[in-house]
């Protein structure tokens, strides 16, 4: 095994373990929230009576309402619980989704 094939495979093992650390974060999945957080807030937000103050604040149910719908989009966690956002608990092992 060539040292190019060496170091793709050691970058791989380091990177799968630190996702299942418990301080992993991925700023895709924040991403993510933060988009599905403008969404709700859309929705809760009437257009024709909205003030500038109305759309510079994201609740606590925004936040709550957008975290449970990637949750529930999540694919391929059936019979798993679910773990934070983004990843799910099987078998005392934390996996990223």
């Amino acid at each position: 095994m060539g040292i190019k094939n060496r170091r793709r495979k050691y970058k791989k093992l380091l990177e799968k373990e630190r996702m299942l650390s418990d301080n992993y974060g991925n700023g895709r999945a924040a991403r993510c929230l933060l988009n599905n957080c403008l969404l709700t807030q859309s929705q809760r937000i009437d257009p024709d009576t909205a003030k500038l103050e109305d759309l510079k604040i994201i609740t606590c149910e925004d936040i709550k309402k957008a975290a449970q719908e990637i949750l529930k989009s999540s694919s391929g966690i059936k019979s798993s619980e679910k773990y934070g956002l983004g990843f799910y608990k099987e078998s005392n092992r934390i996996y990223q989704v």
